[in-house]
C-alpha cells in the first residue's frame, strides 16, 4: 500500500497567490480528480493545524473533534493517545513493514540544532 499524504498544500480550487498549486503539477492534478477532497477543518471553526490534521488522516479519528480544536505542530498527550493505535502502528505490530519517506527542506535540519533530535510531527518514528 502506498499511502500519500500532502500537509499544508490546500486544494487547487481555492488556493492563495503563490501556492504550490500556481505550478504545472499534472501528476497530482489527476489524483485530484480521482479522489474526494477533504475539509481540513474537519468540522470545528480556526484554523487546522498538523497535529489535529496529521492524526485524523493517520487514525481515522477526528482528532480535532477530540480536542475540541486544531492543534499542532506535534501531538501531545491526547494526540499520541490516539496515535499509538494508528494505521502504521499497527501494520508494523502485526509485522508489516512501514517506511516513510518524507522530504524534508534544509531548513528543517538546520532547525534541529546540535540536538540532533528530528520531530516528525505525528508520523509514528
Amino acid at each position: 500500500m502506498l499511502w500519500i499524504l500532502l500537509d499544508g498544500v490546500g486544494h487547487p480550487d481555492d488556493a492563495p497567490p503563490g501556492s504550490v498549486w500556481e505550478q504545472n503539477l499534472p501528476s497530482f492534478e489527476l489524483l485530484l480528480q480521482s479522489g474526494q477532497a477533504l475539509d481540513a477543518r474537519l468540522e470545528v471553526d480556526g484554523l487546522p493545524q498538523s497535529g489535529t490534521g496529521q492524526t485524523s488522516w493517520l487514525c481515522g479519528a477526528n482528532a480535532a473533534k477530540v480536542m475540541n480544536r486544531h492543534y499542532g505542530p506535534q501531538p501531545g498527550p491526547t494526540l499520541l493517545k490516539l496515535l499509538v493505535e494508528c494505521l502504521p502502528v499497527r501494520l508494523a505490530r502485526a509485522g508489516g513493514r512501514v517506511e516513510l519517506f518524507n522530504f524534508y527542506p534544509p531548513g528543517y535540519f538546520a532547525g534541529m540544532g546540535k540536538s540532533g533530535v528530528r520531530k516528525h510531527g505525528c508520523v509514528p518514528q
